[in-house]
């Protein structure tokens, strides 16, 4: 008897069961479809720091886990350090104006930042982006920077840019997988090709400023033999 009342009444608002639930999709859709959505990116960085092979392994040289850590550290510091971040700006900056597209979304930025970006960069800057050359065009930029908060190029690194300012970058997440050798890179951002990017090209910056502050006495000493 219960169960047939109850089949009856589904029954009777039958029409409801339909309306009520497809009314609640439309009106979720319409207050959401404004939101920013977030991209999360991530990379893993093998540094061989702990289990590297060197001289003292054939020797039954134990490893000193404290210059280990010391060393893992340093690493992370220069990953989040704000020159290498500057350096990830301008040139991320500078990827996005020559590669960016206003009528289709790409692996570098999508179409309705890189509309936005054309809308707020001045004349004189968008004077300065060589298509033929990334390279060209950072020299360009650094050589028209200056230390003003009314010079374009200097505020996108040092004021509120979501894509390329300090706020932004410094958000980067660099984490050592316990007491490995890896380590962990995240970033999140609203611009699937911007957060790609942005961890390629610090990769690619990091790895330059360590060598340089690892091996760069070594190498001048190499370089002044080799001229010798």
């Amino acid at each position: 008897e219960i169960v047939s009342q109850i089949i009856k009444f589904l029954f009777r608002i039958r029409y409801w069961l339909i309306v009520l639930p497809v009314i609640a999709a439309l009106l979720t859709t319409y207050y959401t479809k404004n939101l920013q959505r977030t991209y999360n990116v991530s990379t893993t960085i093998y540094t061989g720091i702990a289990s590297g092979y060197d001289i003292l392994s054939t020797e039954g040289g134990r490893l000193d886990w404290s210059a280990v850590n010391n060393s893992i550290d340093n690493l992370v510091n220069i990953i989040k350090a704000r020159e290498t971040l500057r350096n990830v700006s301008i040139r991320l900056y500078a990827q996005s104006m020559i590669y960016g597209d206003s009528t289709k979304d790409n692996l570098y930025i999508q179409a309705k930042n890189y509309r936005h970006l054309l809308r707020i960069t001045p004349k004189e800057v968008k004077k300065l982006i060589d298509k033929s050359s990334i390279d060209n065009t950072i020299q360009k930029l650094l050589e028209y920077e200056k230390a003003d908060s009314k010079n374009f190029v200097y505020g996108l690194f040092n004021w509120f840019h979501p894509h390329y300012s300090y706020t932004a970058l410094s958000t980067i997440g660099v984490k050592r997988l316990s007491n490995s050798d890896m380590i962990e890179i995240t970033y999140s951002n609203n611009d699937p090709g911007i957060a790609y990017q942005t961890l390629v090209l610090l990769n690619r910056e990091f790895i330059s400023q360590y060598q340089d502050l690892r091996y760069g006495q070594t190498n001048n000493v190499i370089a002044y033999f080799r001229d010798e």
